[in-house]
């Protein structure tokens, strides 16, 4: 679980199994997968990112911003697919 405050940054592909509390702040350069639900900030610069829900969280993919994420979702520069 990351916590409120936290931020990370990163330039390497990031895993997370759990949850990312409101005021926690991800970036990486390279791809992110959540496989828990969003409620931080997540920026993604690589080249997919898999979210399973964010709907108070925000997610930005190579700095556009996206809706609600309601399903297990793989995002690419191709639009985003539910799985």
């Amino acid at each position: 679980i990351i916590r409120s405050g936290i931020e990370i940054n990163s330039d390497n592909k990031l895993v997370f199994l759990n949850k990312i509390n409101a005021g926690a702040k991800i970036y990486s350069s390279k791809e992110i997968e959540i496989f828990g639900e969003v409620d931080g900030e997540v920026a993604c610069d690589g080249e997919y990112m898999i979210v399973k829900k964010a709907k108070k969280g925000s997610i930005i993919f190579n700095n556009e911003v996206l809706d609600e994420i309601k399903t297990l979702s793989f995002i690419s520069k191709n639009g985003i697919k539910e799985l």
